[in-house]
C-alpha cells in the first residue's frame, strides 16, 4: 500500500506543481527539457522524484517519441510480485515537435 500511496501523491503533485523535475542534475538540459515537455503533456509523473520519495518503488516506463507520429508512454507499476497496473497514454502532437494534448 505504501507504493500506491506514494505514487498517488506524485501523480496528484504532477497536476498541481508546475516545477516537477523529471531528471537528476547532470542530464544535458536540452534533452531533459525535450523529454520533460512530452512527459508533462502525457500527464506522466516523475519517476526520479518517486525514487527519491520511495526507493523501493518498482515502476517501469516506455516512452516512444516518434518524429512524425503521436508520442506514446506506457507505464507499469508493480505493487507486489503478482499485482500491479499498466497505464498507457498518447498525445495529439509529434515526438519531434510539439507534444500536443492527451488523445488516448
Amino acid at each position: 500500500m505504501r507504493l500506491a500511496a506514494a505514487f498517488c501523491i506524485l501523480t496528484l503533485a504532477a497536476a498541481v506543481l508546475p516545477a516537477q523535475q523529471y531528471f537528476p542534475p547532470g542530464v544535458p538540459e536540452s534533452k531533459a527539457n525535450w523529454y520533460s515537455r512530452h512527459l508533462k503533456a502525457l500527464h506522466e509523473p516523475s519517476l526520479w522524484e518517486l525514487s527519491l520519495h520511495d526507493p523501493k518503488a518498482e515502476v517501469y516506463r516506455f516512452v516512444w517519441l516518434r518524429a512524425f507520429h503521436h508520442p506514446i508512454a506506457v507505464r507499469l507499476v508493480v505493487r507486489t510480485s503478482r499485482s500491479g497496473w499498466l497505464n498507457s497514454r498518447m498525445t495529439t502532437g509529434e515526438g519531434g515537435h510539439e507534444p500536443g494534448r492527451i488523445n488516448r
